[in-house]
């Protein structure tokens, strides 16, 4: 990983700054991110809108110090653990990720995170169901990858199958390569970035 992105991460921003003071959570998505079409039984739901509106894939660092609540989305979802550890509960099941694990999550999985120390890096990546096209889930279907029906059946209905992966990749130097050059296109800010990330993206799915 490059020094540089890597202490970015690391250093706090204004909402770690606060959590940390007293380990509360700290919204940190405006009011317009938010479903406001929930029943008292439905957990909160985030928007597509608020991240996609200039991009179509949308890379943010988790903030750590305090637990986040319960929540959904309505896209596609992957955290990576590029340094220490999380523990989640994921549609009522409790799951750690160490470091170099991948979680993804489909449409409308619910999940929530336990507060996450000092050291501890969880990135998250968000993109939308259209950069899969068909020719790529094709693929996935000839080499009968486990992704195949997971990705082709989004968003899955509450009630159905398991909606969320989970890859325990810490071993495999290839996988932590693609996050890496993922990470540092997207922080850095690179020239042609959203290019190349989506095609690091396709190629991280493959592998």
């Amino acid at each position: 990983m490059n020094q540089r992105v890597l202490n970015m991460l690391y250093t706090l921003n204004s909402i770690e700054k606060k959590q940390r003071e007293d380990f509360h959570y700290l919204e940190e998505m405006p009011p317009n991110a938010i479903s406001k079409e929930l029943s008292k039984k439905e957990k909160r739901k985030v928007l597509n809108n608020y991240f996609f509106k200039n991009k179509d894939i949308y890379i943010s660092k988790h903030n750590r110090f305090a637990p986040y609540p319960t929540h959904s989305h309505t896209f596609l979802e992957i955290n990576y653990m590029l340094e220490g550890e999380a523990k989640q509960i994921v549609n009522g099941k409790a799951l750690i990720l160490n470091r170099g694990d991948l979680l993804l999550l489909d449409v409308g999985a619910e999940h929530s995170i336990e507060a996450l120390g000092e050291n501890d890096l969880l990135i998250n990546i968000l993109f939308r169901n259209s950069n899969i096209n068909i020719d790529f889930l094709k693929d996935l279907r000839r080499s009968r990858s486990v992704l195949y029906d997971f990705l082709l059946k989004s968003p899955i209905k509450a009630n159905e199958e398991q909606n969320y992966l989970i890859f325990r990749t810490a071993k495999n130097n290839k996988i932590s390569q693609i996050m890496d050059e993922i990470i540092e296109e997207y922080f850095l800010k690179k020239e042609f970035s959203d290019a190349i990330i989506k095609a690091y993206l396709q190629i991280l799915v493959t592998n």
